[in-house]
């Protein structure tokens, strides 16, 4: 197992508990992802959330997902939890109205036969408007979800050379393809959340460290 900061970045996303953050910290995973959409199955409560600011690891990169957030609900969720250190944004169809509180990735998927088009071109407009993210995570679609979906992206129109910043792909990503996603898109990160759980928000330990692994051993190999 290698540690953390090694390529690629890897996340797990839609985590709850400590008991899952200890594993992720332990398995040399770099981000956790807590999702405050209060639609998904994986939403984080507010005594959740407590408990994982009372012991978050040191060095492991606390991520905050929302969907379509207005820069208020965001500022207020940072006021009041200072240790979280990234953001990432689904759904939104414009840049930020001014730079938000932490370091954003923006997060998108092809949804037609225009591919990751549109989501290169709002990346553009937030440049535009001084307002850039700090990496792109393209994913998998399914009608009314914003990530989870356990759906790949199409991993033939992912193509991290066309992107001035770095792509995270997501999507049905499992220990069983992880070492086939580094070899065919060569990602500079992993979003995985559905693919190494039980059921939505109860991780599987296991499969965690499968992932780092067999992910970490393409990497390391140059394939």
């Amino acid at each position: 197992m290698r540690p953390r900061g090694t390529p690629p970045w890897i996340k797990v996303c839609g985590v709850r508990t400590l008991h899952d953050v200890i594993c992720c910290h332990d398995s040399g995973v770099d981000a956790v992802g807590l999702n405050f959409y209060p639609l998904s199955p994986r939403f984080i409560s507010q005594n959740e959330l407590d408990v994982l600011a009372s012991a978050w690891p040191v060095g492991l990169t606390a991520v905050a997902l929302f969907v379509c957030p207005t820069i208020d609900e965001v500022r207020q969720l940072i006021v009041k939890n200072p240790w979280i250190n990234l953001l990432q944004f689904h759904g939104i169809g414009a840049p930020p109205l001014e730079n938000p509180p932490r370091p954003w990735i923006l997060a998108g998927s092809a949804q037609n036969e225009r591919g990751f088009a549109p989501v290169l071109e709002l990346y553009g407009h937030c440049m535009m408007a001084g307002v850039g993210p700090s990496a792109v995570l393209l994913d998998g679609h399914r009608p009314g979800m914003h990530g989870g979906t356990g759906l790949k992206a199409p991993w033939e129109l992912v193509k991290p050379a066309e992107w001035p910043v770095p792509v995270i792909l997501a999507g049905g990503i499992n220990p069983e393809n992880a070492s086939q996603a580094m070899s065919m898109v060569k990602p500079w990160g992993l979003d995985v959340a559905s693919g190494v759980e039980f059921a939505p928000g109860v991780k599987n330990h296991q499969a965690i460290e499968q992932l780092v692994s067999r992910a970490r051993q393409v990497s390391s190999s140059g394939a």
